[in-house]
């Protein structure tokens, strides 16, 4: 049994105010936790912790459980003055500072956004879970992908066109499931407005063109 998941938030990586959801089993919760094993949960694209709410309090009923907001999603705030860069090396960084601050050591990560480098810390990884993740061609669909490639090919061309994958309607395809009914309207709405509130469109939008490079080298 899992005690009630707690919202929380630290301030981290030089101004970055990371929002984030825990929760321990209940047996924990009166206790120092930080003798359990941990688990990280992050979200993908176009997402945030909200999308764990369902899966963290199954996994707390023996873990430590951690959903961070990452930067550009959800509730997590970086002021203008930081200039924060929205690259993966860049969200690794503040994922790492955010483990430090909450001196995680040994954890098990569960990623869907590939922004993440878990190979950066190899030594404190006891396993990962990959949910989602394409590593095929047929895992990109066209009507997604298609104005993703195009910017791949030449950003300062193409980089318009990918504001359609920002948009209401393709969020409602990222977010909903084949039994829509058990995803509830807010989810919607909820992951909608945080996404395309001001600058954050965007600098996920450099998030995807920047997975271009990597496909041209692997």
């Amino acid at each position: 049994m899992a005690a009630p998941t707690k919202v929380k938030a630290v301030t981290i990586d030089g101004g970055v105010d990371v929002f984030y959801r825990e929760a321990v089993p209940a047996s924990a919760s009166a206790t120092d936790p930080s003798a359990l094993p941990v688990v990280l949960l992050l979200h993908g694209f176009p997402a945030s912790s909200f999308q764990c709410r369902n899966l963290i309090p199954v996994l707390a009923a023996r873990y430590r459980v951690l959903a961070p907001d990452l930067p550009g999603y959800g509730f997590t705030a970086v002021p203008a003055a930081r200039a924060y860069e929205y690259t993966f090396a860049a969200l690794t960084d503040t994922v790492a500072t955010f483990l430090d601050a909450l001196a995680m050591e040994v954890f098990g990560v569960r990623v869907r956004l590939r922004g993440v480098d878990c190979v950066q810390r190899p030594q404190a990884i006891k396993a990962i879970v990959s949910q989602n993740g394409n590593a095929y061609e047929d895992g990109f669909g066209e009507d997604f992908w298609a104005p993703v490639k195009k910017a791949w090919t030449d950003p300062s061309e193409n980089l318009a066109a990918l504001e359609k994958v920002t948009s209401l309607e393709v969020t409602k395809w990222q977010v909903s499931i084949p039994r829509s009914s058990l995803s509830p309207k807010q989810t919607l709405h909820l992951e909608y407005y945080r996404m395309t509130r001001a600058g954050s469109a965007e600098n996920q939008l450099k998030l995807l063109v920047e997975i271009g490079e990597f496909e041209k080298h692997k």
